[in-house]
């Protein structure tokens, strides 16, 4: 048990009082349940205030080989899923499931307490919820976090009985996600078992070699399958819900729960469906391994044209890359070294960068922390777009010829496969 300064318990009281004085100052103007969510939610604040300090406390002490707590958010995600359960308050139901849908998407172990609520959560979310319009605030978090056996189910049944045309879009566009990426399983599972080939001894591969087997189950045959629904899915977005604007969700007030619209504050118009499906059409098309390169031309960081067929007969990584990604800018010091070490060799950098303003680009180019080229794309540009770029970084490494041999590569694997394609190269 890690021990805390007076002034860490002090804030921890500050906010409990806070939150209780909050509660009964809102109880004559909120319904019980929504006070008993507001309750629930600042409850579970602290929990997260407290177990930051633990985490940061161990991280501070120096240990080689810390042991970190485990976040314990049994009983209050337990009282979550009770409120959904038994709340005659609609709103405040699905504000609750948010929280449980936003939370699972850290959790990896799907036997975690957060990862078996989800499940439960998505049982609720069916029973009680199906005809709810913001029913789609929680499709995009089903991606994430430990595999969710009834996250398909969940989609599938929205798609069949939601009264909200909005929703059965979202529900068609994320069925179709979910199938793509298991369609791309066969080919993840190659890359990582070359990477575990190419370092045996470390603990990344200890943990590869776990979830490998997963990635396996799904067979060349199952993968064309799940490609052949995902296209047909994406030809129905085309179909019936071009018209559609894709709408994004975040969450406001006590721990999040509050469901929001976002609008965008430049006033940039959403998405529709035709333009997302379209995107998704070229990755299934053009962005699979052992495809060539779509060309990409724009301009550099110096205002510079260029295209990405100027630099074949390199071995080329391509990441899509933002300053405000902080796993893109971890990968900066690899990738400068790698360039210095084939600085006489057919390798090349290129990045799609996709900070908000050239400026940002222009000023890690200037203090050394980017040395290669990059297209850049501002936010939401229409390069990323096109490519369905919809992770950060997202990274392909092309041969000489311009083919996909690898995709969302990076650390240690980034290093091999560079030295095993010029080693075919030359």
């Amino acid at each position: 048990m890690c021990a805390f300064r007076p002034f860490e318990w002090m804030l921890c009281f500050v906010v409990l009082c806070g939150s209780a004085f909050l509660a009964r100052a809102q109880e004559s103007e909120q319904s019980a349940d929504t006070v008993r969510l507001d309750t629930l939610a600042k409850r579970y604040e602290v929990t997260q205030a407290l177990y930051r300090m633990q985490v940061h406390k161990i991280q501070s002490s120096g240990e080689e080989d810390p042991t970190y707590p485990v976040f314990p958010t049994h009983e209050t995600i337990a009282q979550f899923l009770d409120l959904a359960s038994d709340t005659e308050d609609r709103t405040v139901g699905m504000q609750a499931l948010y929280l449980i849908f936003m939370q699972a998407v850290a959790g990896g172990d799907p036997e975690a307490p957060i990862s078996i609520a989800r499940e439960r959560a998505i049982d609720i979310a069916i029973e009680r919820y199906i005809d709810e319009p913001q029913l789609q605030a929680f499709f995009r978090y089903l991606g994430a976090g430990a595999r969710s056996a009834r996250a398909e189910s969940f989609l599938r049944t929205a798609l069949e009985l939601s009264p909200h045309r909005e929703v059965r879009a979202m529900a068609t566009y994320y069925l179709a996600r979910r199938l793509l990426r298991q369609s791309e399983y066969p080919m993840y599972a190659r890359q990582l078992r070359e990477e575990c080939a190419a370092y045996p001894d470390t603990p990344r591969t200890q943990a590869l070699l776990q979830s490998i087997p997963r990635l396996e189950t799904v067979s060349r045959q199952q993968a064309a399958a799940y490609r052949r629904e995902s296209v047909a899915l994406l030809e129905v977005l085309q179909a019936d819900y071009a018209d559609v604007p894709h709408v994004r969700y975040y969450g406001t007030g006590p721990a999040r729960t509050r469901i929001t619209e976002y609008v965008d504050p430049s006033g940039k118009q959403r998405r529709r469906f035709a333009e997302l499906a379209e995107a998704m059409l070229f990755q299934l098309e053009h962005l699979q391994v052992g495809s060539v390169a779509p060309e990409i031309e724009g301009i550099d960081q110096d205002g510079k044209p260029f295209r990405l067929s100027d630099y074949r007969g390199q071995i080329v990584f391509l990441a899509f890359c933002a300053n405000w990604c902080g796993p893109c800018v971890a990968m900066y010091p690899q990738e400068r070294e790698l360039l210095e070490t084939y600085a006489d060799r057919p390798v090349a950098i290129l990045h799609v960068n996709a900070d908000d303003e050239l400026g940002t680009l222009q000023d890690s180019v200037e203090r050394g922390e980017i040395t290669w080229r990059s297209w850049w794309d501002g936010k939401d540009g229409p390069i990323a777009a096109k490519w369905h770029v919809d992770s950060w970084p997202t990274t392909f490494l092309l041969d000489a010829d311009g083919i996909i041999r690898y995709r969302n590569i990076r650390g240690s694997m980034l290093e091999h496969t560079v030295a095993s394609q010029l080693d075919e190269l030359e």
